[in-house]
């Protein structure tokens, strides 16, 4: 017998930071665990990277007009659903903003059931809670995005390992 069938899920994401150097993050139940994670998604047939940003920010925050940043981060893993073995494939691109309140009115219903609740995080904040955040070293990540130390996108983890 043929184990699972194995299909590429490619995914952007948006590090939305605010001016007090916060970061929009949304607690989000999914087929891999429940984890704070940034607004984002898979992207649609046709659609690059950059598109997908700008389409997954504005459903999942009402936020449109945005000047994309570069893309800082990456991350890659598998995880099982269903009769599939998913190998996702993460772009986390940056994107400041003065300050911005979540409009839910364009989620899609994927999204109405897997996000559970949405704050603005300080790197005190997340590095302090014992919830899981993606990727999973976001805190000792953000330093460097927040002081404009953007070079080549960093390969990050999704998970922690023990």
């Amino acid at each position: 017998m043929l184990g699972p069938l194995t299909h590429p899920r490619p995914v952007a994401r948006v590090l939305l930071v605010d001016s007090r150097d916060r970061v929009l993050l949304f607690r989000s139940e999914l087929a891999y665990g429940t984890f704070w994670l940034t607004p984002g998604g898979g992207l649609e047939p046709g659609e690059t990277y950059e598109e997908a940003a700008i389409r997954e920010l504005w459903e999942e925050t009402g936020l449109g007009g945005i000047d994309l940043g570069p893309c800082i981060w990456t991350v890659r893993f598998s995880f099982p659903y269903l009769d599939l073995v998913y190998d996702q494939s993460e772009r986390y691109f940056l994107v400041r903003v003065d300050a911005h309140e979540v409009n839910p009115a364009n989620w899609q219903p994927t999204e109405r059931v897997e996000i559970q609740e949405h704050r603005w995080w300080s790197v005190s904040e997340i590095a302090s809670c014992s919830d899981a955040f993606r990727p999973a070293n976001i805190a000792t990540l953000l330093p460097a995005v927040l002081s404009g130390n953007l070079s080549a996108p960093i390969d990050a983890p999704a998970f922690l390992t023990a």
